[in-house]
């Protein structure tokens, strides 16, 4: 028989045991935990780090997004919008429905027969309407595209005759930079006879990060100020990418052989000590050599090359003010 100690030994060692387990279960739990969280958070730095490689594929590759432009003989051959008519669909439907309406057995018993034709009366009156609000939507949309069709004969009549104002008013009407503007760079197009010249004014500032994200080999997110040279290389990169796109969105819209331009940033002027706005790089860019460039396998900076442009730049010191190219 066991003894009275025997017995609160080994309910101590069971107790014993139980705690050991509670704990052991503890430590796994707390162990899993933060198993978890080490692989979300690496899963969020991952995110940050594919956002931020997103951003800066996108600030260099402008160039690569352009608009399909325009066909101006085909707008020049487009029929005008034809005038809607206005219909009785929606009444003929219920006067049908009137016409061949015949009173049953149980109608004329209870005198339901007036009733019912007092209804289809007034869902006629309601068809009216609907057919009336159908016409009204119809003539509001035909006259939005006559209006539209009217502007856009005009613009084009006038950019076959090479007229300056009809260059302007395509441009305006069909905002190919509007991308370019929501980055905060200001576009100021100069039109003269068969050129143009384009002043493109980009804000570094506003637009490259100044904080590059990178994993470590714990897969950990690494945030550190942007390296001075590794911010040169982006900014002219997004500059010089940003030149290619306007140049052709340019020569999409409008039937030129060659246009300048022209990118200024607010720049130190030495002779005064003060910042200005001063070119940066300028490109004579000519339609038959743009056109024969694989937009996909260009780096932005070493196209520009191909063409009678000023820029100099250097990875350390980044843009100095230049002149612009002579026409």
């Amino acid at each position: 028989m066991p003894t009275a100690k025997k017995v609160f030994r080994e309910l101590s060692a069971a107790s014993k045991r139980v705690d050991r387990k509670r704990k052991r279960q503890a430590r796994e739990e707390a162990l899993f935990l933060k198993q978890q969280q080490q692989i979300e958070l690496q899963e969020s730095a991952q995110k940050v780090v594919n956002t931020y490689n997103r951003c800066l594929e996108y600030l260099q590759s402008f160039h690569l997004s352009c608009s399909d432009g325009v066909d101006w003989n085909a707008i020049h051959e487009e029929k005008v919008p034809l005038e809607p008519t206005k219909t009785v669909y929606n009444e003929a439907e219920v006067q049908e429905k009137i016409n061949n309406f015949r009173p049953s057995f149980f109608d004329k018993i209870f005198g339901r027969t007036t009733k019912k034709i007092k209804q289809l009366e007034l869902r006629k009156e309601e068809a009216k309407i609907k057919d009336q609000e159908e016409f009204e939507l119809a003539m509001k949309d035909y006259l939005i595209h006559l209006d539209d069709w009217n502007t856009l004969q005009k613009i084009c009549k006038g950019v076959k005759k090479g007229e300056l104002k009809a260059y302007r008013d395509a441009i305006q009407y069909f905002n190919p930079l509007a991308d370019l503007s929501d980055l905060g760079s200001r576009i100021n197009i100069t039109f003269l006879d068969d050129f143009i010249d384009v002043d493109l004014v980009v804000k570094s500032d506003e637009v490259i990060p100044k904080i590059d994200y990178k994993l470590t080999s714990m897969g950990k997110l690494s945030k550190k100020n942007l390296s001075k040279t590794r911010f040169n290389e982006i900014y002219q990169d997004h500059v010089c990418s940003c030149l290619i796109r306007v140049s052709n969105e340019v020569l999409a819209y409008l039937p030129v052989k060659e246009l300048r331009v022209n990118a200024l940033a607010n720049m130190l002027n030495s002779s005064t000590g003060h910042l200005e706005i001063q070119p940066i790089v300028s490109v004579l860019v000519v339609r038959e050599t743009i056109d024969s460039l694989n937009m996909n396998k260009i780096d932005p900076s070493d196209s520009l090359v191909n063409f009678n442009h000023n820029m100099k730049f250097s990875k350390t010191k980044g843009f100095t003010p230049i002149k612009k190219v002579t026409i």
